[in-house]
């Protein structure tokens, strides 16, 4: 399991497109298109990765306020023979949660998803291990003038 966001193939080709359009090419009659096909993939990665919060600037789930939904960096684990939780992380998900009387909500809990979401050798973990707050809204209908 990668915890890296690659862009899709449609997401390159369009990206390659534009790219020819903005240097004033005919993407028809281009004959290099695999260097714009390139360059788009550079750039759509490093923009996938610059727009993913990063476990690392988050802070301990111990931290996390209660009494409001927060962005959790929820880790997947391996199992063991027997099926039981290990320390062995294999990757993880942001996901939005709250506090529900004595615990996070879970992954699978909030997506509606059933317990065979994965496969024998791995599954989320018991907690969170990491949290950040959600991000504020960028503008409220009445400024923009709907309200």
């Amino acid at each position: 399991m990668t915890d890296k966001l690659m862009p899709s193939e449609e997401m390159v080709e369009v990206g390659a497109k534009e790219l020819c359009y903005i240097m004033g090419g005919n993407w028809k009659t281009r004959g290099d298109r695999a260097l714009f096909r390139h360059r788009a993939d550079v750039v759509l990665t490093a923009a996938l990765q610059a727009s993913r919060p990063a476990v690392d600037e988050a802070r301990p789930i111990d931290t996390a306020p209660k009494d409001c939904p927060i962005l959790a960096w929820w880790p997947i684990v391996a199992l063991d023979d027997d099926l039981n939780l290990t320390d062995r992380e294999t990757g993880g998900q942001w996901v939005v949660t709250e506090w529900n009387g004595g615990c996070w909500l879970e992954p699978d809990v909030l997506n509606c998803l059933n317990a065979n979401a994965f496969d024998d050798e791995e599954e989320y973990a018991e907690a969170p291990r990491a949290w950040l707050p959600l991000p504020a809204a960028l503008t409220t209908s009445r400024e923009q003038g709907n309200g």
